[in-house]
């Protein structure tokens, strides 16, 4: 009983040290995490379940890595540079990891519409 219960604790260990190597590696080299809200439409409307999508948004050495929870077809990204008053359109799949390269960016905003025909945005401070 109790080699059983030592091999029970060593499996959760190294579950748990995997799973925390996973988390680390999710910040593509410790960029900076933006986040991505669903925009607000401008006209209320009847009040809607909370979605559950979930799109985390990293931006590093000129890239912005985007993974959806859920795909959402071909997504068009606004890019809006508040120094230099920029608007960049890019276009990209919302299946698995997304990378755009944007350049550099220090103040800026991120509006990305789906081809479900939602919005989300986020900002870059």
């Amino acid at each position: 009983m109790k080699l059983k219960s030592k091999i029970i604790i060593a499996l959760l260990s190294c579950a748990l040290c995997g799973f925390s190597i996973n988390a680390q590696d999710d910040n593509k080299g410790g960029g900076e995490t933006i986040k991505i809200t669903k925009k607000e439409k401008d006209i209320p409307s009847r009040p809607l379940s909370p979605s559950n999508q979930q799109i985390t948004c990293t931006y590093s050495e000129g890239c912005l890595f985007f993974n959806f929870r859920y795909p959402e077809g071909l997504c068009s990204l606004e890019v809006t540079d508040f120094e230099t008053g920029d608007i960049l359109t890019y276009t990209f799949d919302s299946e698995g990891e997304a990378i755009v390269l944007v350049g550099e960016l220090n103040n800026a905003h991120l509006l990305i519409t789906t081809a479900f025909g939602h919005s989300y945005e986020g900002d870059i401070l």
